[in-house]
C-alpha cells in the first residue's frame, strides 16, 4: 500500500515508474524472445502482396547430386525387381 501511494503521489513519480516499467517490459520480452529463437531458429518473413509466408531459417539437408542419364537408355520391366527390406 505504501508503493502505491508512493507511486501516485506526485505526477514526476508516476511517469518514472512508468517509463521504468516500459523499459522492464522491453528488456524482459528480449530476453525471452532471444531464448526462443536460439531454440527454434530464427523465423524469415517473406512479404509477399498476397500473403506473407513464413519460413524457417534452419539449414536445409544438402540433396545428393544427381547424375545425367542418356536419354536413349530403354528400360525392360525383365530388368527390373522389388527387393523387400526386413
Amino acid at each position: 500500500m505504501e508503493f502505491i501511494k508512493f507511486v501516485f503521489s506526485s505526477f514526476w513519480t508516476f511517469a518514472g515508474f512508468f517509463f521504468l516499467s516500459l523499459i522492464a517490459y522491453a528488456v524482459i520480452k528480449a530476453v525471452f524472445d532471444f531464448i526462443v529463437e536460439l531454440i527454434h531458429g530464427k523465423q524469415v518473413i517473406i512479404n509477399n502482396p498476397e500473403k506473407i509466408i513464413a519460413t524457417e531459417s534452419k539449414p536445409k539437408k544438402e540433396e545428393e547430386p544427381t547424375e545425367k542419364v542418356d536419354a536413349s537408355v530403354a528400360v525392360s520391366a525383365a530388368d527390373v525387381s522389388v527387393v523387400e527390406k526386413k
